[in-house]
Protein backbone atom coordinates (compact mmCIF):
# COMPACT_ATOMS: atom_id res chain seq x y z
CA UNK A 1 0.00 0.00 0.00
CA UNK A 2 2.78 2.31 1.03
CA UNK A 3 4.77 1.51 -2.14
CA UNK A 4 0.79 3.19 -4.20
CA UNK A 5 0.90 5.74 -1.67
CA UNK A 6 4.48 7.58 -1.91
CA UNK A 7 3.91 8.27 -5.65
CA UNK A 8 0.44 9.88 -5.16
CA UNK A 9 1.48 12.07 -2.20
CA UNK A 10 4.66 13.36 -4.74
CA UNK A 11 2.48 13.99 -7.54
CA UNK A 12 -0.37 16.32 -4.95
CA UNK A 13 3.24 18.16 -3.08
CA UNK A 14 4.83 18.53 -6.75
CA UNK A 15 3.46 22.12 -7.55
CA UNK A 16 4.96 23.64 -3.92
CA UNK A 17 8.16 22.81 -5.18
CA UNK A 18 8.18 24.07 -8.36
CA UNK A 19 7.27 28.06 -6.51
CA UNK A 20 10.89 26.97 -5.92
CA UNK A 21 12.25 26.76 -9.34
CA UNK A 22 14.06 29.85 -10.86
CA UNK A 23 13.08 31.96 -13.14
CA UNK A 24 14.96 31.88 -16.51
CA UNK A 25 15.82 35.64 -15.56
CA UNK A 26 17.36 34.29 -12.06
CA UNK A 27 19.50 31.41 -13.89
CA UNK A 28 20.73 33.70 -16.17
CA UNK A 29 21.54 36.10 -13.36
CA UNK A 30 23.43 33.01 -11.29
CA UNK A 31 25.55 32.95 -14.61
CA UNK A 32 26.47 36.60 -14.47
CA UNK A 33 29.97 37.11 -12.78
CA UNK A 34 29.84 39.84 -9.98
CA UNK A 35 31.94 42.72 -10.94
CA UNK A 36 35.45 42.25 -10.66
CA UNK A 37 37.24 43.62 -7.16
CA UNK A 38 40.76 44.87 -6.68
CA UNK A 39 41.89 43.66 -3.96
CA UNK A 40 45.10 45.79 -3.66
CA UNK A 41 43.39 48.99 -5.36
CA UNK A 42 43.96 50.65 -2.13
CA UNK A 43 47.81 49.69 -2.52
CA UNK A 44 48.50 50.53 -5.94
CA UNK A 45 46.87 53.69 -5.55
CA UNK A 46 48.56 54.73 -2.59
CA UNK A 47 52.24 53.23 -4.13
CA UNK A 48 51.14 55.74 -7.07
CA UNK A 49 50.59 58.52 -4.73
CA UNK A 50 54.22 57.70 -3.28
CA UNK A 51 56.00 57.79 -6.54
CA UNK A 52 54.40 60.85 -7.76
CA UNK A 53 56.04 62.89 -5.12
CA UNK A 54 59.16 61.85 -6.32
CA UNK A 55 58.97 61.06 -9.76
CA UNK A 56 60.42 65.23 -10.68
CA UNK A 57 63.68 63.59 -9.23
CA UNK A 58 63.36 60.06 -10.03
CA UNK A 59 62.54 60.29 -13.23
CA UNK A 60 64.50 63.21 -14.33
CA UNK A 61 67.02 62.75 -17.35
CA UNK A 62 70.29 62.49 -16.70
CA UNK A 63 71.62 65.06 -19.22
CA UNK A 64 69.64 67.92 -20.42
CA UNK A 65 67.16 67.46 -23.63
CA UNK A 66 67.71 63.59 -22.92
CA UNK A 67 64.56 61.68 -22.47
CA UNK A 68 63.01 61.16 -18.87
CA UNK A 69 64.16 57.42 -17.06
CA UNK A 70 61.45 55.42 -17.95
CA UNK A 71 62.50 53.01 -15.00
CA UNK A 72 64.81 53.31 -11.78
CA UNK A 73 66.62 50.49 -10.05
CA UNK A 74 67.64 51.05 -5.92
CA UNK A 75 70.94 49.33 -5.09
CA UNK A 76 73.04 49.11 -1.90
CA UNK A 77 76.62 48.48 -1.32
CA UNK A 78 77.48 44.30 -1.10
CA UNK A 79 73.95 43.33 -2.74
CA UNK A 80 74.61 40.74 -4.94
CA UNK A 81 71.16 40.67 -6.39
CA UNK A 82 72.24 44.75 -6.88
CA UNK A 83 74.90 43.70 -9.35
CA UNK A 84 72.70 40.91 -11.29
CA UNK A 85 69.77 43.69 -11.07
CA UNK A 86 72.31 46.57 -12.41
CA UNK A 87 73.97 44.17 -15.40
CA UNK A 88 70.57 42.74 -16.75
CA UNK A 89 69.08 46.27 -16.17
CA UNK A 90 71.59 47.53 -18.79
CA UNK A 91 71.24 45.05 -21.72
CA UNK A 92 67.88 45.03 -21.87
CA UNK A 93 67.84 49.24 -21.28
CA UNK A 94 69.99 48.65 -24.39
CA UNK A 95 67.78 46.72 -26.28
CA UNK A 96 64.89 48.46 -25.50
CA UNK A 97 66.10 51.63 -25.97
CA UNK A 98 64.82 52.74 -22.59
CA UNK A 99 65.99 55.39 -20.42
CA UNK A 100 66.98 54.12 -16.91
CA UNK A 101 68.56 55.69 -13.70
CA UNK A 102 69.90 53.96 -10.54
CA UNK A 103 70.25 55.30 -6.89
CA UNK A 104 72.52 54.37 -4.54
CA UNK A 105 71.49 53.71 -1.03
CA UNK A 106 74.77 54.81 0.07
CA UNK A 107 73.83 58.11 -0.85
CA UNK A 108 72.20 59.70 2.02
CA UNK A 109 69.27 61.25 -0.24
CA UNK A 110 69.19 58.66 -2.39
CA UNK A 111 68.15 56.23 0.84
CA UNK A 112 65.81 59.02 2.00
CA UNK A 113 63.87 58.33 -0.89
CA UNK A 114 64.21 54.50 -1.14
CA UNK A 115 62.25 54.74 2.99
CA UNK A 116 59.64 57.47 1.32
CA UNK A 117 58.34 54.55 -1.15
CA UNK A 118 58.61 52.57 1.36
CA UNK A 119 60.57 49.88 -0.22
CA UNK A 120 62.56 47.65 2.54
CA UNK A 121 64.24 45.33 0.27
CA UNK A 122 67.04 45.50 -2.73
CA UNK A 123 67.23 45.84 -5.52
CA UNK A 124 63.97 47.75 -6.10
CA UNK A 125 62.53 48.86 -9.52
CA UNK A 126 60.35 52.41 -9.34
CA UNK A 127 58.10 52.61 -12.61
CA UNK A 128 56.04 55.37 -13.14
CA UNK A 129 52.99 52.88 -12.12
CA UNK A 130 54.52 50.35 -9.78
CA UNK A 131 57.19 49.82 -7.12
CA UNK A 132 58.81 46.47 -7.21
CA UNK A 133 61.15 44.81 -4.59
CA UNK A 134 64.05 42.05 -4.87
CA UNK A 135 65.26 41.40 -8.57
CA UNK A 136 62.73 40.95 -11.28
CA UNK A 137 63.96 38.73 -14.17
CA UNK A 138 64.40 39.91 -17.48
CA UNK A 139 61.38 38.58 -19.15
CA UNK A 140 59.16 40.49 -16.41
CA UNK A 141 60.71 43.59 -16.68
CA UNK A 142 60.99 43.56 -20.67
CA UNK A 143 57.10 42.91 -20.20
CA UNK A 144 56.63 46.21 -18.27
CA UNK A 145 58.68 48.11 -20.46
CA UNK A 146 57.31 47.16 -23.54
CA UNK A 147 53.63 48.18 -22.68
Amino acid sequence: MIRYLLPALLLIAAPGFAQFEPTAEERLRALTAPPATDLYGAEKSADRSRIAADAPTLFAPLTEGARPAEIVLFVGPDCEDCDRARRELTDLANDLDVPWRSFSLENAEHRAMFERLQFDALPAYVLPDRLIQGHMPDLVLRTYLSR
